[in-house]
């Protein structure tokens, strides 16, 4: 029980034991010795009020306990989101995966919109490390996830899907893919120094 609540606990039987007092001294009945309808509201009240407090202090309680394990698991999806789209980028889309396993199953000569092929092959791609992406959405409608956090996740997401595009549709041209690289990795970059940071203040 917090220190607050424990204190208007305390009042409240403070004002019961009072209440008693001024009645068994007859300054509210002069006919009774006690007052029993009086102490009997007085004393309901009050056990109802504590009752209020104690349930509202144990659920405000496991609401921030609740609170707190949401938050945790939210830093765990962003950070392993991360990792997954560091570890796409270094192992998978490669030139030489591209070009071996992607190029022969697109058509160039149709647009996605043409070839269902094309579309599934590209949105597989482009949502292969965010498979947490509906998780942490309704984190951030929780209030959760901050604002600078959700921000960092949608610039590296709108960055990843960027360069898995670009490294398909100019698998032979480095000098257009790797400005998209290294775009994708100060946004990779950026969410973690700051996903970081938002750990270290939670500790």
């Amino acid at each position: 029980m917090r220190g607050k609540d424990k204190w208007i606990i305390i009042g409240i039987i403070a004002f019961v034991v009072f209440s008693i007092i001024i009645d068994y001294l007859n300054i509210l009945n002069y006919n009774n010795r006690y007052n029993t309808e009086f102490i009997s509201m007085i004393v309901t009240n009050a056990v109802i009020i504590i009752l209020y407090v104690i349930t509202y202090t144990k659920l405000d309680r496991i609401n921030i306990e609740r609170t707190s394990n949401q938050r945790e698991i939210a830093m765990w999806m962003l950070a392993e989101t991360y990792i997954s789209v560091d570890n796409i980028i270094k192992n998978i889309l490669t030139y030489e995966n591209v070009k071996k396993f992607v190029v022969p199953k697109i058509d160039f000569n149709k647009t996605n919109l043409e070839s269902e092929t094309n579309k599934r092959i590209e949105d597989n791609l482009g949502n292969m490390p965010f498979s947490y992406d509906n998780q942490i959405l309704l984190f951030l409608s929780e209030g959760i996830i901050s604002k600078s956090e959700i921000c960092n996740y949608m610039k590296v997401k709108e960055e990843y899907k960027k360069f898995s595009s670009v490294i398909i549709t100019f698998f032979d041209a480095p000098e257009i893919v790797e400005p998209q690289r290294t775009a994708l990795k100060n946004a990779l970059r950026k969410a973690n120094t700051e996903l970081a940071k938002g750990d270290d203040r939670n500790d």
